[in-house]
């Protein structure tokens, strides 16, 4: 499909689920702001992009984009160029250069990116199943998109039976588990996306009220970062991956 975006990639939302047990008391700051996954980008950064040329992918909808944009608003990193630490810190967000949306409304996730300033870079559409998908990511001010359900990763895609042995044809896996040293974290993974797409994930094996009680704190997380948009707290993180919270 000629002159309409071209496809690239990003990471998973796995990074930030993972994260998230990984470095919970880091999100228990008093604005609950999602700290946890800025330490999974930027490792991220460190270790795989460092500072080249080409795009520095964000995957903001974890717990939605306005939770993420305010954690990242408020982290500073010390950046690299070319592969090389710098002897500074500076605005993480500022570092950033390709959002992707993955859920949610293509138009508002363009209007949620605007009310970060810092943020300078391009949009990527991942919730492209059609044509016309495409079309309106391209009015809407996109540069690029991913091709996954586009191409074969869903039941849009391919037929699906019905009746008793439907066939589900999703290949999307998220994790329901992190253990460490061989013990179960406290904090289990979660995703919801933005809007109300329907793409909450956690563990379904967990009983219903835990499931409930996991699902209920992460949309509460979202929701306060909708309602108050920019925080006070702030993170700092240095080469050593130390990381230091003020209020």
């Amino acid at each position: 499909m000629p002159n309409i975006v071209p496809p690239v990639g990003t990471h998973a939302h796995e990074l930030s689920m993972v994260y998230m047990c990984l470095y919970p008391e880091l999100d228990q700051n008093p604005e609950r702001i999602p700290f946890s996954q800025m330490v999974a980008l930027y490792k991220y950064y460190r270790f795989v992009h460092q500072g080249f040329g080409g795009p520095m992918p964000m995957l903001p909808d974890t717990l939605g984009t306005h939770a993420f944009m305010k954690a990242c608003e408020n982290t500073f990193v010390t950046p690299m160029l070319n592969g090389v630490p710098q002897p500074h810190q500076c605005g993480f967000l500022t570092l950033l250069n390709s959002a992707r949306q993955d859920s949610g409304c293509i138009k508002q996730f363009h209007k949620t990116l605007g009310a970060y300033q810092d943020y300078k870079g391009g949009m990527m559409a991942s919730e492209i199943s059609s044509c016309d998908d495409l079309e309106s990511a391209r009015d809407s001010g996109y540069g690029s998109f991913g091709a996954g359900g586009f191409m074969g990763d869903s039941e849009s895609v391919w037929p699906v039976t019905t009746g008793p042995d439907k066939f589900g044809v999703s290949m999307a896996v998220k994790p329901v588990r992190v253990y460490i040293d061989g013990v179960r974290t406290i904090v289990q993974p979660v995703k919801l996306g933005d809007g109300d797409s329907g793409k909450a994930t956690c563990d379904t094996t967990l009983p219903k009220e835990i499931q409930e009680s996991i699902l209920r704190n992460a949309n509460q997380i979202k929701k306060s970062a909708i309602d108050v948009p920019h925080g006070l707290t702030t993170m700092s993180i240095n080469e050593d991956f130390v990381c230091t919270l003020r209020s």
